[in-house]
């Protein structure tokens, strides 16, 4: 039933709009008067000044690091699209590419924008003006010529700055010669910097230009380490040094022949692609595999933004558990350019037999040191999972595809070897590719060649940023061999 309102009931109302009215109204008019010194509310140009600062300083700032950045090392290649990170030309590229050989959408995943990087190697250089102090930083591209400022950026785990300033400071002040490509001479070559992330503290590695049997480098080394530690001991996870006595014309940061000293702390970074695990347990030991500790000494590769690196990680073991969900027959896989277990170790608990491997002969004591922090009482890791160090090419050669149902693949950026390609087209197995490529070019490349003859055909595939502000994107892709050639 609907109920008529009275007249005086109407009135009232009415009249309770008029006040609202003339409320908002009296508000407006009070806010808009101009009040003279001596009135109450009476403020001075500098007050009104200082509390728009004030206003301004408490907006959100999440693009004023990206753009102070963008101003302040214009040539810095890595910075380059850091207002629009999804706009760099690679990934718009990779965006067409897929649209047109892809059924279904190329989803591109953007995590943070600043703090991501915790891996970094920077060079020290003497600065061609001014006082030509010792600067550490990135170089111009396509020059040695370092960009000033360049080792502090907004992409740059906190940690990493505020070492990398102070490791500056340090050597100044104890008077370490920055290394002279001209001349082959100096003492301080390049500095690296990893981040702990749990704790924020860093792995610092000093590269020095000298031969640790030379008794005078090595102790002038070590002297400017000892001042290192004592200076930075709080922000110290550990501290190495890297004797790199190479001919003056070869770039290479690190030397293979060159010695390593640990003179300070643990030799190896632990992480956990799932952070949450870290703490999970005191003796660092988890049931599964997708929670293993993953070990980090300087001389290995680690992915410079393990936080993004994750999601793939986890992508590809969601998609290994569906796959085995309705084909049980996935018992036995093989992962090529392993590094250190980081994608392999996520996944290897899924099959039968797991079989890792890599080039890099220190790789191996890292897998099996994370393989010796894993309990179980239901699965004996050590003879289901095994690493094998030898590249891509031996392991081909040596007839590792002969059992295999699956394959993982994370190539550098000129992706796969020609014989690796050849293998996965020439025979019945694998029945399952998994490829994550860092170089998209590469990835086209190797893409078009399984697909051409019909052998392979790409089930998804994704984009991933894992470096935002560079012209890079690192590509995920599934791949299954047709019913027809198996």
């Amino acid at each position: 039933m609907t109920t008529r309102k009275t007249g005086e009931e109407i009135s009232s109302q009415n009249k309770g709009r008029k006040q609202s009215l003339l409320h908002a109204m009296t508000k407006t008019t009070a806010q808009k008067r101009k009040f003279n010194p001596g009135d109450e509310g009476y403020k001075s140009a500098t007050q009104l000044r200082n509390e728009r600062k004030r206003r301004a300083a408490k907006k959100p700032k999440s693009n004023a690091g990206r753009k102070n950045d963008a101003a302040r090392i214009p040539s810095d290649p890595s910075l380059m699209y850091i207002l629009s990170p999804t706009k760099a030309p690679i990934i718009r590229k990779a965006v067409q590419f897929f649209r047109e050989h892809l059924a279904g959408n190329f989803e591109v995943v953007l995590g943070p924008v600043r703090g991501w990087r915790t891996v970094s190697k920077l060079a020290v250089r003497q600065t061609k003006a001014g006082d030509k102090e010792l600067c550490i930083g990135l170089f111009q591209p396509k020059t040695h010529d370092l960009i000033p400022g360049s080792g502090s950026t907004s992409v740059h785990h906190p940690s990493i700055n505020a070492a990398v300033q102070q490791i500056q400071l340090i050597a100044r002040s104890c008077n370490i010669a920055a290394y002279d490509e001209a001349t082959g001479k100096g003492d301080l070559r390049n500095v690296a910097v990893n981040i702990e992330r749990s704790t924020g503290k860093v792995q610092a590695t000093i590269i020095w230009n000298g031969d640790a049997k030379d008794k005078e480098e090595h102790g002038k080394a070590h002297q400017f380490a000892t001042r290192l530690i004592a200076d930075m001991k709080k922000r110290l996870h550990s501290l190495w040094i890297h004797f790199n006595a190479s001919w003056k014309h070869d770039n290479a940061i690190i030397s293979h022949t060159g010695s390593w000293e640990c003179v300070y702390g643990p030799e190896q970074i632990v992480e956990y692609l799932d952070e949450s695990q870290a703490n999970s347990n005191e003796d660092g030991h988890d049931a599964s595999l997708a929670h293993v500790p993953l070990h980090f000494p300087p001389f290995v590769f680690r992915q410079a933004n393990l936080d993004a690196f994750t999601k793939i990680v986890s992508k590809i073991r969601s998609s290994l558990s569906a796959a085995h969900a309705t084909d049980s027959s996935l018992k036995h896989c093989v992962e090529l350019y392993g590094g250190v277990g980081t994608i392999g170790l996520a996944v290897a608990d899924l099959f039968e037999t797991f079989v890792s491997s890599d080039e890099n002969p220190h790789n191996k004591a890292c897998f099996d040191k994370s393989i010796d922090c894993i309990k179980s009482d239901t699965i004996d890791f050590k003879t289901r999972i095994s690493y094998v160090s030898a590249n891509a090419e031996t392991m081909v050669a040596n007839g590792c595809f002969s059992k295999a149902d699956c394959v993982i693949v994370d190539p550098p950026r000129k992706g796969l070897d020609q014989s690796v390609v050849d293998s996965l087209c020439a025979n019945k197995r694998p029945r399952l590719l998994v490829y994550v490529s860092c170089g998209f070019d590469a990835f086209v490349r190797d893409y078009q060649a399984l697909v051409r003859d019909g052998q392979w055909k790409c089930t998804h595939a994704e984009g991933h940023i894992l470096f935002p502000g560079s012209d890079a994107i690192e590509t995920l892709a599934f791949f299954r061999r047709e019913a027809t050639c198996t």
